[in-house]
Formats: C-alpha cells, sequence, structure tokens
C-alpha cells in the first residue's frame, strides 16, 4: 500500500520470514545497525531468533522502517494465549515524525487479529505504544536467556518494560505470571 498523506511516498509491505530475499535482509541489517548499538545483532537481521513476519516500509528503494513480529503462543497464569510479539522497531533518523511506526504498529494490529491472536506483546517505552492502545504490564515473566544467540540459563523475573494490548474478549492478567515459552521477542 502507498501512504500519499504523508509529504513523501512509501510502500508498506509484510514479508513472511520465510520469503526474505537476500537483499531484504541486508537492508533491514543496514537499517538497525545503527540504532541497536547496544546489543551485538551479529551482522544478523534478528537479534536471537528469527521472526514470523517483517513489516516493511520503504521510500523507492531504500528500507526507512521495520517492524519484526513473532506470532506464537505464552501462558498466562494457566491459560495459554495465542500473542503476536513486537521488536525491533526501526524508523531511519530522516523519516522519524511522519507516521511511519503508528502505520506499521496498525498493520501489526490487523496482522495478529487475522490469525485469531488474543494479544499483541512488546517490551517497550510507553510513548507511541501508549497511543496505539497499549498498557502497562508489570507481571512477572519467565523467558529463556538467549544473549548472543546462545541457550543460557531459565530467567525470572520482573519487568516494567511488557506492554499489551488485547485483541480478544480476554482480560490480561496483570497478577498472573507470564511464561514466554522461550526467548523474548
Amino acid at each position: 500500500m502507498t501512504n500519499n498523506c504523508l509529504m513523501q511516498t512509501y510502500r508498506f509491505e509484510a514479508v513472511a520470514e520465510t520469503a526474505l530475499s537476500a537483499a531484504q535482509e541486508q537492508a533491514i541489517v543496514h537499517l538497525i545497525a545503527p540504532i541497536y548499538t547496544r546489543v551485538d545483532f551479529g551482522g544478523r537481521s534478528f537479534f536471537q531468533q528469527r521472526h514470523s513476519l517483517r513489516l516493511l516500509a520503504w521510500e523507492e528503494d531504500l528500507l526507512v522502517a521495520h517492524m519484526a513480529l513473532t506470532y506464537r503462543v505464552v501462558r498466562l497464569g494457566e491459560e495459554l494465549w495465542d500473542v503476536m510479539g513486537i521488536a525491533e522497531v526501526v524508523t531511519h533518523s530522516k523519516h522519524r515524525r511522519q507516521g511511519l511506526a503508528s502505520q506499521l504498529l496498525a498493520m501489526a494490529e490487523e496482522k495478529a487479529m487475522s490469525r485469531a491472536a488474543d494479544a499483541l506483546l512488546l517490551f517497550g517505552t510507553e510513548g507511541l505504544y501508549a497511543r496505539a492502545g497499549f498498557k502497562r504490564a508489570h507481571n512477572v515473566i519467565t523467558y529463556v536467556d538467549m544473549a548472543g544467540c546462545r541457550t543460557g540459563q531459565t530467567v525470572e523475573t520482573s519487568t516494567h518494560a511488557l506492554m499489551v494490548k488485547p485483541l480478544a474478549d480476554k482480560a490480561w492478567d496483570d497478577d498472573g505470571e507470564v511464561d514466554l515459552l522461550g526467548a523474548i521477542f
């Protein structure tokens, strides 16, 4: 889809992880490398695990915004939830404040709803996400530490970075323990 409301014209696309071309992967690496400098992506287009889907925004042949989506099951208390995890959200510095991340979030919600996900989850700060309807969750979480793309210890911790946007008729329990059943996305 093309967004003509913005000063520039952008092309948005959703690409399944298994359908990413080598050129698309390189464009993602080129976009995220200058932003994620505190963690080592090792020249990869992903941090710990490959995702399910990539949302991309292009200005002609230049990738200017990216969002990774991971579709999986997590456990909240005793209940399993189908969730779409959001990760590696990046907008090129020259293209910020033009609604690209908001457009990618809208696409993420559409994709999650089409797959009957119960919620969108992410680890981040409020700003954009709060405006998009995400709420801070203070659950204790359990996950497998995958630093450096190596299986580490199972970690159980409190976090103030978890944000949730329920999509179904299920209520998120802020007191329930969350088991991510794997690495953080």
